[in-house]
């Protein structure tokens, strides 16, 4: 059952509210909390943490009819009684009325509380807690709760993982797959890391977050960069971190980047100037790009290759959590397999993901399109998402909308409310986008960023980047020009009508933009010309033909089924 995002919430949900040694703020970090539950007794988080035992901790509303559903479902009560104190008392379950209410809310008394959805305390054992005196609501913001339910699950190293409304079998399997409690006295780890990407910039700086794993307080200790596998720099850290605990390291700026890929390999070297029992948590490697190399035009993108993102493409995910992936099953326009995909109905409101192409060439053209097919359905008309397509031209300080839709307008299927959205081959629709007030540029860069409305599955494939943007219907020299059939086994035919003589010559390009096919330039004379493509070399997969008539060029995807 989808969510129930609460409004109120979602300004203060960009607050992250952080205990760490030096007060940062760091997602995905378990803050700590000392509550009453509404029987009196107090409850802290870190108790059953610190003792290796996972909690799961479901932030709930009275009036909340998902949330009461779950509720009475018994998934939580299941696993409190099989896992939790009754049971074999291996974790925990801490239910939250997340919206203030009262107690005679929470206990059904529909007088004083109209909106509430029944006697919550009922028939349930595991402690139920309000966010009223004298207790605050400080745990929903740090914990950047913008729905409810949200159910967390919260590990014995403090990770945060929000794992939804599963039941007590989907629990149990989630609490299993914590990292393993720390059982070392002296035992340094990577916490997280971030690497921006540059775009232009032949720098980086990254940030770092160290973690005590042991129970030793972890009192000093050296974070040592490597790049590409030869040690940058060496940065000295001391401090006191009692276990679990996190703290920033500040970090110097890496220099001499080139083009390209890179990675960047974190190390944290003598803990307290001693040995370190458990190195298996101490080194951490980050790909990234920076300073990417231009790509010409025709620029064409299947997602063919196992790799993803594509060589010199990035994805931005800012909130760590779900973002673009590939899709090994569903392709454009009834194509098997590969496309890009972003699981909105697991991705929280608000959170924006974006996937960058590698900078492109525009400074011999004077018009410029981009071409690619979506497939997407909302999960209903309350929850929905947002595509754009965006410029820059300034190595990414500012970024111009080109292409925007979201809810019906971005839709090519009908809402699927909880069923996953897998496209047929009619549920894919071609897009067209204009790039002509780009040409002349040298260094271009287009993103495809995607706004989560915590709605259903969207796709895009077939990504190209040409000098026109369409190959049908085209004014000027050429009145139209039409590729049939397509798909196709072993040839098809191109048919161009022309008012006037015009040399015309045609090339078919792989993926990686080789030449693998083409048909030298020849003199047609005025009238309808038929052209056929014998690709009966070619292996079965996406391809793209040039078409130069005159000075007009087109660019159309080819795929070849065998």
């Amino acid at each position: 059952m989808k969510k129930i995002v609460l409004i109120t919430l979602l300004a203060v949900s960009l607050i992250f509210i952080g205990n760490n040694a030096n007060g940062q703020p760091v997602n995905n970090y378990g803050q700590n909390f000392t509550m009453q539950d509404y029987l009196g007794t107090t409850y802290s988080l870190y108790t059953y943490t610190d003792a290796g035992k996972p909690v799961i901790m479901d932030v709930s509303a009275v009036w909340c009819g998902p949330c009461w559903s779950y509720h009475t479902g018994g998934a939580l009560e299941n696993y409190y009684n099989a896992y939790g104190p009754p049971g074999d008392n291996s974790s925990m379950v801490l239910w939250i009325e997340g919206d203030e209410n009262s107690l005679a809310c929470l206990q059904g008394n529909t007088t004083l509380c109209p909106s509430t959805k029944g006697n919550w305390t009922a028939g349930t054992t595991f402690p139920m807690i309000l966010t009223v005196a004298p207790n605050t609501n400080q745990v929903v913001i740090d914990y950047n709760t913008p729905y409810f339910p949200t159910i967390n699950l919260i590990c014995p190293n403090r990770l945060v993982t929000e794992v939804g409304q599963l039941n007590d079998a989907g629990l149990h399997a989630a609490a299993l797959g914590c990292p393993a409690p720390g059982v070392n006295a002296l035992d340094a780890a990577v916490w997280s890391t971030n690497v921006p990407s540059g775009l232009c910039e032949t720098s980086v700086t990254p940030t770092f977050y160290l973690q005590n794993y042991g129970s030793t307080a972890l009192t000093s200790c050296n974070v040592v960069i490597k790049l590409d596998g030869s040690t940058v720099s060496t940065t000295p850290w001391s401090g006191s971190l009692a276990k679990y605990e996190i703290d920033d390291v500040v970090l110097p700026a890496v220099t001499g980047i080139t083009d390209g890929t890179h990675t960047l390999t974190f190390e944290i070297t003598s803990p307290n100037g001693g040995t370190d029992a458990n190195t298996a948590n101490n080194t951490k490697d980050v790909s990234f790009a920076a300073s990417l190399p231009i790509v010409s035009i025709p620029f064409s993108e299947g997602f063919v290759s196992s790799t993803f993102p594509p060589n010199n493409w990035i994805i931005v995910n800012p909130d760590g959590g779900g973002t673009w992936a590939k899709s090994a099953s569903v392709g454009g326009f009834g194509n098997t397999t590969n496309s890009a995909f972003i699981d909105f109905y697991s991705i929280d409101v608000g959170n924006i993901d974006d996937l960058e192409m590698p900078p492109v060439d525009l400074s011999s053209t004077s018009v410029a399109g981009l071409t690619f097919n979506v497939a997407y359905a909302r999960y209903d008309a309350t929850y929905y998402d947002q595509l754009q397509v965006q410029v820059s031209i300034n190595c990414g300080a500012t970024w111009s909308t080109v292409y925007n839709k979201s809810g019906t307008t971005l839709a090519t299927a009908p809402d699927h409310g909880t069923s996953v959205f897998v496209p047929t081959a009619a549920e894919w629709r071609a897009e067209t986008v204009d790039l002509s007030t780009y040409a002349g540029q040298s260094k271009v860069f287009v993103r495809f960023r995607a706004t989560s409305g915590y709605g259903n599955n969207c796709y895009v494939d077939d990504i190209n980047l040409a000098v026109d943007a369409g190959i049908n219907n085209i004014d000027g020299i050429v009145d139209n020009i039409n590729v049939y059939p397509n798909p196709f086994s072993n040839n098809t035919n191109v048919e161009f009508s022309i008012a006037k003589t015009e040399n015309a010559s045609f090339g078919v390009y792989n993926l990686i933009g080789e030449k693998v096919l083409s048909i030298d330039e020849t003199a047609y004379g005025a009238g309808t010309h038929t052209v056929t493509i014998i690709a009966n070399d070619l292996s079965q997969g996406v391809y793209y033909l040039n078409a130069i008539v005159g000075d007009q060029k087109f660019t159309q995807k080819l795929t070849i089924v065998k």
